[in-house]
């Protein structure tokens, strides 16, 4: 594809015999041939050098809400800048974006060129406060999101990372140095699920969600695409739940999404919303403090209440989230009628300048 042809060498790889390299992004540690792709298709062995084909390009930028990335706890109803860029390490069967995530779909008029600075001003120009690095995994896209990142924190931005988390301790390394914001979709508990459905496989998964948390730095919120067939059941949700609860923490917001049919998941229907109030059920019941539904409209499994009193906090329609009983206090909210921890984030005021760059 005459568009991907960015120059940028990338990080995290070797050198080996014959013009051949090792790329060590993510647990598939691909041995790449002179003149060949890994399986992301985007990360290229020129000559004995790994590039980063996909530097600088991406699909248009969005704006939408934080809302949109099954963010819930960081200051509700924030504009973000949503960030896609194409190509990826996974190939799930029913994924959401197959059009940008798979090449070979993918339509050439669809990408656009952009730098660094380019992204960092279209947010500062419009008044926004969050870069969301999302839609196919921005893993793959890791260079351009550490370069931009780092800039987009200089200049007092906020940076969210959306992902399956299929990815080398290394790269979380160095991602948790920019990253603010971590929202992960563990798609399942189960390791034969991941291999069939997504042709990746759970543990790394599991282990960077544990690593980010154990960090203790940034906000992170989980989701679970719930698919008809595959995770529907209770005990695909139990697991999951007494996984976060166990390794994570109860306080840790969990999400179930509704799934619909996708790409080469069309077979079945969309699970009904009572299955996933279920999920939402015995996340309760396990002690899980907010847990949400996805993919749903107007419904109490999409609002935030009080842990203690039970008021409503933030009321959501669709991905419209109005505030209704919260109020600021220090570097978080507060319940309005209890005065209990919300356990929601705001935008900390003393960050750097949000003046535009001089390009």
């Amino acid at each position: 594809m005459k568009k991907l042809d960015s120059n940028y060498e990338a990080k995290l790889y070797k050198k080996l015999s014959e013009n051949r390299v090792q790329c060590e992004l993510c647990p598939r540690m691909c041995v790449i041939a002179e003149g060949n792709t890994g399986f992301c298709k985007v990360r290229k062995n020129t000559n004995g050098t790994l590039y980063a084909l996909s530097y600088g390009r991406a699909v248009r930028a969005a704006e939408e809400f934080i809302e949109t990335e099954a963010v819930f706890h960081f200051e509700p109803g924030s504009r973000i800048l949503s960030l896609g860029n194409v190509g990826c390490n996974l190939a799930c069967s029913y994924c959401q974006n197959w059009r940008f995530s798979q090449i070979e779909h993918i339509d050439e008029n669809s990408i656009f060129e952009y730098t660094p600075e380019d992204i960092v001003n279209m947010a500062l120009e419009r008044g926004i406060k969050i870069l969301s690095w999302t839609y196919n995994d921005p893993v793959v896209w890791y260079e351009f999101v550490l370069d931009t990142a780092r800039l987009a924190k200089k200049h007092g931005l906020y940076n969210l990372f959306k992902t399956a988390l299929f990815v080398n301790p290394k790269a979380i390394e160095e991602l948790m140095e920019v990253i603010d914001i971590f929202s992960i979709s563990i798609k399942s508990m189960n390791d034969e699920y991941y291999r069939s459905l997504t042709t990746g496989w759970l543990k790394p998964v599991l282990d960077g969600a544990k690593k980010i948390f154990d960090g203790k730095r940034h906000h992170l919120e989980i989701s679970n695409l719930v698919v008809t067939g595959a995770s529907d059941k209770e005990e695909d949700y139990i697991e999951l739940i007494d996984w976060v609860k166990h390794n994570l923490s109860g306080d840790v917001p969990l999400h179930f999404v509704r799934f619909h049919p996708n790409y080469k998941y069309t077979h079945v229907s969309r699970p009904s919303v009572d299955t996933i109030e279920k999920a939402r059920e015995l996340a309760k019941e396990a002690g899980i403090k907010h847990c949400y539904l996805g993919n749903v409209f107007s419904h109490e499994g999409t609002n935030t209440y009080c842990r203690v009193c039970n008021s409503l906090l933030v009321e959501r329609m669709g991905l419209n989230a109005t505030p209704a009983g919260i109020q600021a206090n220090g570097r978080g909210y507060i319940c309005s009628n209890c005065g209990t921890d919300a356990e929601i984030k705001m935008f900390q005021r003393k960050r750097r300048s949000h003046a535009k760059i001089k390009v």
